[in-house]
């Protein structure tokens, strides 16, 4: 009778317990790499949206303060002449009151 001999790398008809239970282990643990794997780029991306979305956001409302301010800083620089002009009619007024106050007085 002959011997079959078998090599070295040939699959063990009956495996063992343990070397089934790390098997399943090892497939249970790719699939949920895979699927981490498969979400991260998903996450990122939508945060990458997330985060541009809130860029366009306040971009806009930048924009928007900017345009307010420039007309804040003309109505300011209106009102500083108006201010000046007032002044300056006050303090005529002023003389103009003195001067009938004299008027009446001699």
């Amino acid at each position: 009778m002959k011997r079959v001999q078998l090599k070295d790398t040939a699959i063990p008809a009956q495996s063992s317990v343990a070397s089934r239970a790390a098997h399943i282990k090892n497939d249970t643990d790719n699939k949920k790499n895979q699927h981490r794997s498969l979400k991260v780029p998903t996450t990122r991306y939508g945060q990458q949206n997330d985060v541009r979305e809130q860029n366009r956001v306040l971009t806009a409302t930048n924009e928007d303060l900017q345009r307010q301010l420039e007309e804040i800083k003309g109505t300011v620089t209106k009102l500083e002449h108006r201010c000046t002009d007032l002044h300056g009619e006050n303090q005529e007024i002023q003389k103009q009151l003195r001067d009938c106050h004299v008027l009446l007085v001699a």
